[in-house]
């Protein structure tokens, strides 16, 4: 299981991400965009989504999967566990565990979206240092 922390940064939100893999990358940027916005401990897995996204590489696939992730936070729900069934550089599938939120979440955070500053993804070293938008 990957690893990720937030880093300071001067005008917006910064996580630091280290995976195991490509597909540990993804999952555990998510799992740590999430915690920016609430405690992940107060997300009961109610509810199950499925979705895909494309991508032109990389760094594309990795902005638009969060930035799908805060669409659908944007419209109510928040996430705590992230399956990717299937990765490729322009494709993911992926399942997502969460629920609707409700009135004893704490959102911490507002994030508007997940922005490409800087990101540069090397499939034989996965770690990397998001910028969000605040």
């Amino acid at each position: 299981m990957g690893e990720f922390k937030p880093v300071p940064h001067t005008a917006d939100l910064a996580l630091w991400v280290k995976g195991e893999n490509l597909v540990d990358l993804f999952e555990t940027a998510a799992r740590g965009m999430f915690s920016l916005l609430t405690d992940l401990k107060g997300i009961k897995e109610e509810e199950t989504r499925q979705i895909q996204v494309e991508g032109e590489n990389w760094e594309d696939l990795m902005v638009r999967w969060l930035n799908e992730l805060l669409y659908l936070q944007e419209n109510g729900y928040l996430f705590s566990r992230f399956k990717i069934l299937n990765l490729t550089p322009y494709h993911l599938q992926a399942i997502l565990k969460g629920e609707k939120i409700k009135p004893h979440h704490s959102i911490q955070a507002e994030i508007k979206a997940a922005t490409y500053h800087g990101l540069r993804i090397d499939e034989k070293n996965p770690e990397i240092t998001l910028i969000f938008d605040v």
